[in-house]
């Protein structure tokens, strides 16, 4: 398996997770920080959204991933969500579309998969502007063409993409006890997966700035959600995605909120069913495997952990790499998973997920318990990218280890990276040459002084006869008054 991160350096970076390999992308500059990734093309491409206005677009190969196109000045600083209309309808590039949301309420229609498109008129096909400001946005499956937004003092809005109307708007909820109005923040929104053909993109989940998740069926007249609940902690919820498992009856969500809490929910009993433990920062990215025999959830946040869960044993991390930069968004790519079983094991999986779910709640209750028991009786694996983390040696007595691989957008990044590299070692050089430590010894304490630059004659004694005496109990000695 293989996740895809974006940071806040503006630097991409491919992990292979059982392989333990790391390929950095990109020159790091603060102002090229990611702000939205997606997949295009069926899940061959994936699309990066910089704050300098750029759209970035790259092959994901299986050793690392290859830059095809750049696109300038397309798109505004303030993205808050970037997704694909592609799927098994589309026919050629032609007709693929990214939808592309900012803060100030503008959602722009762009065609950056021609072979011809590279500057703004090329690539912008339409652009809308709705009301201000939008904080989330989520794309429906391809056959519903609606895209749903939302943000402060903003309800869930949904959109016919062809025409750029809404279609559906949410009302708020009804006043409270006290008789006064509920604010409205909506900050992240999911099209929750369903397999009844009648409610496929009819069902929205929200999170709300105010800890709350609601449920929208948008075939109710009323148009005020069907179901809602309030988390256990205070926080912004910041990313929904689905959390269902091959062992679930019913529909789950994760959910990932600013103070790097990450619920499992069940969307039936709208009750909390799981905490994923780990996550110490704000969770920016959140996105669950493609394939349904792999239950395999990956976040990131601004603690710089990338983190993968399994769903059928989601109390701790199936792996865990510290990435140094803090991290904005995540992609699960859909290459399946490799290990000692391989293709049997997958085999296996997929069959899993065929078989009906237990009828009896309690064999359901006891299957998890057997769960845990065995994964607190299994050996813990080696959770690689960890600091202060030993590596295990192998079989052949070497220590297994992150391998960190660098590739560029172009050949001037590498020079001039290069070239930053050697003036800094030059830097560092001159610096140990200038510094000079020297020591006192006065009255059984030592004092040290670091002085960085070239000494003058005077500059030790009068560095020195600035230190008071100090008594033997180590306290200061009174300062003599002068006489009247």
């Amino acid at each position: 398996m293989r996740i895809i991160t974006g940071d806040d350096g503006g630097l991409l970076k491919s992990i292979d997770l059982e392989a333990q390999r790391i390929v950095v992308a990109g020159r790091q500059q603060r102002a090229r920080a990611i702000r939205a990734l997606c997949w295009a093309r069926n899940g061959t491409i994936f699309a990066a959204a910089r704050q300098d206005g750029v759209i970035s677009l790259w092959e994901d190969g299986v050793q690392m991933p290859h830059l095809l196109k750049i696109c300038k000045g397309i798109i505004n600083a303030d993205v808050v969500g970037m997704a694909s209309t592609g799927g098994e309808t589309i026919q050629s590039e032609a007709e693929e579309l990214l939808v592309v949301a900012h803060e100030d309420g503008k959602v722009k229609l762009l065609a950056p998969f021609q072979s011809t498109a590279d500057q703004e008129k090329d690539v912008l096909v339409a652009e809308w502007q709705l009301k201000a400001p939008l904080t989330c946005m989520a794309l429906g499956s391809p056959s519903s063409g609606l895209v749903a937004v939302g943000g402060k003092e903003r309800e869930l809005g949904l959109y016919d993409l062809s025409t750029g109307e809404i279609t559906w708007e949410a009302r708020n909820v009804p006043h409270d006890k006290l008789s006064l109005r509920q604010p409205v923040w909506v900050t992240a929104a999911h099209f929750i997966d369903s397999d009844d053909e009648g409610k496929a993109g009819k069902i929205v989940a929200i999170g709300t700035g105010y800890k709350q998740v609601r449920i929208y069926d948008i075939r109710e007249s009323n148009r005020r959600p069907v179901r809602m609940m309030d988390l256990p902690e205070g926080y912004r919820i910041t990313t929904l995605c689905s959390g269902k498992s091959s062992s679930s009856r019913s529909n789950e969500l994760v959910s990932g909120d600013a103070g790097g809490n990450v619920y499992r929910l069940d969307v039936g009993k709208m009750a909390v069913v799981g905490r994923m433990e780990g996550p110490a920062g704000s969770i920016r990215g959140l996105v669950r495997h493609s394939s349904p025999s792999l239950p395999f959830v990956a976040l990131a946040g601004l603690d710089r952990m990338a983190r993968v869960y399994d769903l059928r044993k989601p109390r701790k991390e199936a792996f865990r790499f510290y990435l140094k930069q803090r991290l904005t968004a995540v992609l699960f790519s859909r290459q399946g998973r490799r290990g000692k079983k391989g293709k049997a094991e997958e085999e296996e999986e997929e069959a899993r997920a065929v078989l009906p779910a237990a009828d009896d709640e309690l064999d359901a209750m006891e299957d998890d318990v057997g769960s845990l028991d065995e994964e607190e009786g299994e050996e813990e694996e080696e959770e690689i990218g960890e600091r202060g983390s030993d590596d295990e040696e192998t079989e052949g007595g070497k220590k297994d280890r992150v391998r960190v691989q660098r590739i560029y957008e172009n050949e001037e990044d590498d020079e001039k990276e290069e070239k930053d590299y050697e003036e800094e070692e030059e830097e560092d050089e001159s610096d140990d040459e200038e510094k000079v430590t020297f020591g006192h010894r006065n009255d059984g304490m030592n004092v040290e002084l670091n002085i960085v630059g070239e000494l003058d004659e005077g500059d030790e004694e009068d560095s020195l006869g600035g230190v008071q005496e100090t008594r033997k109990g180590g306290r200061k000695a009174p300062a003599k008054r002068p006489r009247r």
